[in-house]
Parts: structure tokens; sequence; C-alpha cells
């Protein structure tokens, strides 16, 4: 970790940037709202959201930022997703054979966020409904999975391939029921367990020099990677501070193969927005 290293935080949640700033490493942490694109450094380090990520982006600002990339999920051994996993871009919906019309599967955007389409189990109709209805760009990257019996879900975050630190963040219930707990000091009894499963496998995995890595409990026994998300906009569910900001730190170090891209939805949808200016120019 850098000297006297300075974080921007953007975000309009005080309790996140309270958290950062709480750490032993010495990294100064600057909170601003994101109305405006804060005075920074090249060396700088950031945690933003995704959408002020490609809004800055959009707006002409360099921020180096890795990523795991849309197709990671589907391109990792299947004896770590324990499922088959597809992506393709919308304007490939109509025409894939290899998916099921008659059956639900785990659809979700591989990596926009869109509100109104949240990661569940759908029919392939309606998504290409949803798709068409909404103006989706057809070059937008769509992931689709087997649905899997989840029982726990835990965050890793992960510095050239080492465990930084992690969480635990939901259990679902009978029924599917989505339960969150706030209650850091809760320790499932499998943690020691997922953390060994993960320390095992995160050498194996192609990936970014930082980044967060969500693995699931099965009720059926065993774990599944279930995704691979950007460490600079993760949530940190409670998980050790300082490993939090290591993994930020190395995943906004420019890195030719892991290069963030933003997905066709979210350059279409912030490059119609008033871009930011330099807070400075106010």
């Amino acid at each position: 970790m850098p000297q006297n290293s300075l974080l921007h935080i953007v975000t309009e949640r005080n309790w996140m940037a309270s958290e950062l700033k709480n750490n032993s490493l010495g990294i100064d942490v600057i909170h601003s709202y994101g109305l405006d694109m804060p005075d920074s450094k090249k060396d700088d380090l950031w945690w933003i959201t995704q959408g002020w990520a490609n809004k800055a982006l959009s707006s002409g600002f360099d921020l180096t930022l890795q990523a795991p990339g849309p197709k990671w999920l589907s391109n990792i051994d299947k004896q770590f997703s324990r499922r088959n996993v597809e992506t393709l871009q919308v304007q490939e919906l109509s025409s894939s054979s290899s998916l099921s019309r008659s059956n639900k599967l785990f659809w979700k955007f591989a990596e926009a966020k869109i509100d109104s389409f949240p990661a569940e189990p759908r029919y392939i109709e309606d998504v290409i409904d949803f798709c068409r209805k909404n103006s989706i760009p057809d070059e937008s990257y769509l992931q689709v999975s087997e649905i899997l019996d989840i029982h726990k879900e835990y965050r890793f975050f992960i510095k050239n391939s080492l465990i930084q630190g992690c969480s635990w963040y939901s259990t679902y219930e009978k029924g599917n029921q989505e339960i969150y707990y706030d209650n850091t000091d809760y320790i499932p009894k499998e943690l020691d367990t997922v953390t060994s499963y993960v320390a095992l496998i995160a050498p194996q995995l192609p990936s970014p020099s930082g980044y967060v890595l969500d693995v699931a409990s099965l009720r059926s026994g065993g774990f599944a990677v279930l995704e691979a998300n950007p460490a600079w906009c993760a949530a940190w569910y409670g998980a050790n501070i300082d490993g939090v900001l290591k993994t930020i730190e190395a995943s906004t170090k420019y890195h030719p193969e892991w290069t963030y891209k933003p997905d066709a939805y979210l350059v279409k949808k912030y490059s119609q927005m008033r871009p930011l200016k330099l807070a400075s120019s106010k």
C-alpha cells in the first residue's frame, strides 16, 4: 500500500465514508456526493458507484479501474460455478438454441445494474420482452444460468489471489426468502470452511489484481462461485476495512487485460446526462 494514499469515496451514504476513514493504513478518505468531479491526482484511489463511474467516464474523465468483465463467470471451470452459465448479448437472445424456452432460468445483466430487472428466475421470452420495451442496446450483455438452491452467501475481497477480507451477507430460508443480517458479530459456523475453500480456489481463477468474489453454500452441500465484481464499487458488509482498502487499491491500478469497459446500456444511459464538471471549476 502506497504511503500517504488518498481515497475518494463518492456516495450519499455518510456511514460508508465513516467506515473507510476508520482504517489503520494511513489512508486519507475524502467524501463527496457526486455532484461534480473531485479534484484528484493520477494515483488516488476510488470507491464509487457503478453509475457514477460511468457518468465520470462519459464526461471525459480518466479513471483507472479494473473489472472481471461480463464473461468471467461463464469462462471459469464448471467445478467452481457448479452450474451451466452462458453470457450473451441482447441481439443473440432470439436466435440462441441452447436456452430453454419452457423453463425458468436465472437471469441478470452481466455488468449493468438495472433496478427494474433484478437478478431472478425468468422465462427467456420475458427477458426478450423487457429488452425490447426498454430499448436495451443489442450489444449489452446478459448472463443466464441454472438455478441453485442457495443457503448462505459470502463476499471475499481478493488481492493478487489472496483473501484480504470476507463477510457473510445473506441467508435464504425456506421458500427462498432472502434475509439480510446487520449483526456483523454473528459468525456462521461454516465461515472457516468456506474461507478455506476460497483460499484454495482463488489462485486457480483468472482474475484482476483486486476484485470481490461472491460464493454460496448450497443446501445440497459444498460451495459455488456466484459471481465476481469490481472491488471499487462493491459493498463490504462488515468485512475488515483494511483488507477492503487493500483490495480497492489493487483494483484501481492499470492492467491491460482487466480494464473496465462499460456495458453498452450504461454508455447509452450516462452519455445522455449532464456531464460532470471539475469541482475546482465551479
